[in-house]
């Protein structure tokens, strides 16, 4: 996709509890997300909300 459209990002959707299980609360998924800059959209569906929307600044990577 970068390739296409470069001005374009793409999110992974994660549901809030995996975030929470994954992200938050091991060690090796916090590294994850901070060493690889993934940008995430987390929802919770039972509320159809997004809560949580983690963009990171390009000129990190």
């Amino acid at each position: 996709m970068s390739r296409n459209y470069p001005d374009r990002v793409l999110y992974i959707a994660v549901h809030e509890d995996i975030f929470t299980d994954i992200f938050e609360e091991e060690p090796l998924g916090k590294l994850i997300l901070e060493d690889y800059k993934i940008p995430l959209i987390v929802f919770n569906p039972k509320r159809e909300v997004i809560v949580r929307w983690i963009l990171w600044n390009n000129t990190d990577r």
